[in-house]
């Protein structure tokens, strides 16, 4: 529970006050200038940018075009957050439980390097069900939803790790053969698109995807008539969702189309069905598309103008990589490089080496943990080649080493 922080409850500021501020007005009193660039980490395939909400220190959020409100996941002890009117809800989301609690609050101010977004509606989770912060290593308090990309056009730099909002009137599209644009859908102010995807028995299959900047994975898709699992997969948790895990099988198909570009080979995850149940009903989408597809490109998400643009980076050819050991990685103590066993896949490597949920990571491949990034950790334990993998454990208080035989699962 979040005991750490103050909410102080407020009168709504008028929304007929706001609605009177013209389109001009609102950029000359809260965009100093046509554009703001903001540096942003890329942790597990997602973007992190700092930002503020209302009199709060700087707190990291997840940008997040696949969530339509803002959310506050967690906060440390030293952190504080006021915010305006708040009321309790329930909050429904992917994954097999129930509803959560959470505070909703209207009329709060979001600062993004010199933007000003008045009037935002942020949720509050009263308890932390993600554990971002743990799963990346850094400091994460919330994800940034869909409505902060609404008044812009957001260029991201997947390959130099900013992202610039720009005022729409003064932005000017470059074009060029290297860029290709792509209409697109809004639902609930979540940005979708139609493309096509081949399995590997030779269908081409037209999809409607949403964009969803805030998945870790390259795609996932929805098992139906047309759209088959792939033989060769695995079952494993897919992730976490407000209503408890994802789980689901994990394949590849043979490619997806942007525009022009075709991406061969990406991992393809299919939920459970029971995980999806909201979601689908509500779009009738087939899929997403997540960070590890979307960061092949530099890419233009243009709400005024109803479209995306794609152009390909540095990226684009590396092949697209599971994690083949079956072991996932949390730091106990976020910023601090100390990495336990957090789950093991059911037939995994892992599992059969005997590794335990819970055991600290001493060394891997030969490496001292405290010299890795937990990025470069997934690395080696998603290599693609087939090898022996030593590993140094504590488990206990006492040192174990463990032959990890690492294989592709998919």
């Amino acid at each position: 529970m979040y005991r750490h922080f103050l909410i102080i409850l407020v009168l709504i500021i008028s929304s007929s006050t706001y609605a009177q501020n013209n389109k001009r007005s609102f950029w000359e009193k809260f965009f100093e200038n046509n554009s703001t660039k903001i540096e942003f980490r890329q942790i597990n395939h997602n973007i992190v940018i700092p930002a503020r909400i209302n009199d709060s220190d700087t707190l990291w959020f997840i940008l997040d075009t696949g969530l339509k409100t803002s959310l506050i996941t967690e906060l440390a002890k030293d952190d504080s957050l006021t915010i305006n009117y708040a009321k309790k809800i329930q909050l429904h989301g992917l994954g097999e439980g129930e509803p959560v609690e959470a505070y909703t609050s209207f009329g709060n101010d979001i600062h993004i390097g010199n933007i000003h977004l008045k009037q935002q509606k942020v949720n509050v989770l009263l308890e932390d069900l993600f554990y971002l912060s743990k799963k990346a290593g850094t400091k994460i308090n919330g994800i940034l939803g869909a409505t902060i990309f609404e008044r812009f056009v957001v260029e991201i730099n997947y390959s130099k790790d900013y992202v610039i909002f720009h005022k729409p009137e003064s932005y000017e599209h470059k074009h060029n053969k290297k860029t290709i644009c792509l209409p697109l859908e809004f639902i609930n102010k979540k940005p979708y698109i139609h493309t096509w995807i081949t399995d590997f028995n030779g269908n081409r299959i037209k999809v409607k995807l949403l964009i969803d900047t805030g998945a870790s994975l390259a795609l996932w898709l929805q098992e139906n008539e047309q759209i088959s699992i792939p033989e060769k997969n695995v079952y494993n948790i897919l992730g976490q969702g407000l209503s408890g895990d994802i789980y689901g099988k994990i394949g590849r198909i043979k490619n997806i189309e942007i525009g022009k570009y075709i991406l061969k080979e990406p991992t393809a995850s299919f939920p459970d069905t029971s995980s999806l149940h909201l979601a689908i009903q509500n779009d009738h989408r087939n899929g997403s598309l997540g960070g590890d597809l979307l960061r092949r490109f530099n890419v233009i998400i243009d709400y005024p103008n109803k479209r995306i643009c794609f152009k390909r980076n540095r990226s684009f050819k590396k092949e697209f990589t599971y994690n083949n050991s079956g072991i996932d990685i949390e730091t106990p103590f976020p910023n601090i490089k100390v990495y336990a066993v957090s789950y093991i896949m059911k037939g995994s490597p892992a599992e059969a080496a005997g590794i335990r949920i819970g055991d600290q990571l001493i060394r891997i491949d030969g490496k001292n943990t405290f010299d890795l990034t937990l990025k470069r950790m997934y690395k080696i334990l998603s290599s693609t080649r087939k090898r022996n993998l030593k590993i140094r454990i504590l488990r206990d208080g006492k040192f174990h080493n463990i032959t990890l035989k690492t294989k592709k699962l998919i």
